[in-house]
């Protein structure tokens, strides 16, 4: 997902010619992230929450799949991937990304992707 922004003029004296715009995603990388809840565990007030990713667009190079999540977390994992925990975001580093896999992650129960970003590392 991503946040639309405000296209910006700049006028520069100096330059001969050219009109030059640009609208779009912010997200370069032309890879997209879908997620859909599979199962949740309750453990009180805390649990765990099982999601299918899914990605779309060009893969082959190693991934930052940044997700964000609308409580906090204490934990996450998957995707073959090394993980960061920066409540409530969770930051996964994919050497060799996949159409399909699976993340877990804990925290407050009732959990649900807020917001995710996907970035190609070279």
């Amino acid at each position: 997902m991503s946040t639309y922004q405000k296209p910006v003029a700049t006028l520069i004296d100096t330059t001969a010619e050219g009109i030059y715009m640009a609208s779009g995603d912010a997200d370069s990388s032309g890879i997209s992230a879908s997620f859909t809840k599979k199962n949740e565990q309750s453990w009180g007030e805390t649990g765990q929450t099982d999601f299918d990713v899914t990605l779309k667009g060009k893969l082959g190079k190693p991934i930052k799949l940044t997700v964000t999540f609308d409580k906090e977390i204490t934990n996450a994992w998957g995707g073959s991937a090394n993980c960061e925990i920066s409540s409530p975001k969770a930051i996964f580093n994919i050497h060799s990304p996949s159409e399909k896999f699976e993340i877990s992650v804990q925290g407050k129960i009732g959990l649900s992707v807020k917001d995710s970003s996907v970035e190609v590392r070279s």
